[in-house]
């Protein structure tokens, strides 16, 4: 995880927004039970990745998807009652 981390920090900000957005994507859990695994620092390093996203952009794409991981960070469970997944994620940033 740390490695991936490591690579969301490396990744030019703005030369590729939609790749970045991918990368974050494949990085969310798919499912109420994968969620469960995720450790809180985990979800938070994504939520600070993103967050360097949207000061990079400052579009509303990138603070949606900010959001929508400080809700996740908040409270893991809530993938269950909001049906989170990428492809959820993904609609709602569509």
């Amino acid at each position: 995880m740390l490695a991936t981390l490591a690579s969301f920090a490396l990744m030019p900000l703005c030369d590729d927004p939609e790749k970045f957005m991918d990368t974050v994507m494949r990085h969310l859990p798919d499912n109420a039970a994968a969620a469960k695994t995720w450790s809180f620092s985990r979800a938070n390093g994504l939520v600070h990745a993103v967050a360097a996203f949207h000061s990079a952009q400052c579009g509303e794409r990138a603070k949606t998807m900010r959001h929508a991981l400080l809700a996740f960070r908040r409270d893991p469970s809530c993938c269950a009652t909001v049906g989170w997944s990428p492809i959820a994620v993904r609609a709602l940033l569509a």
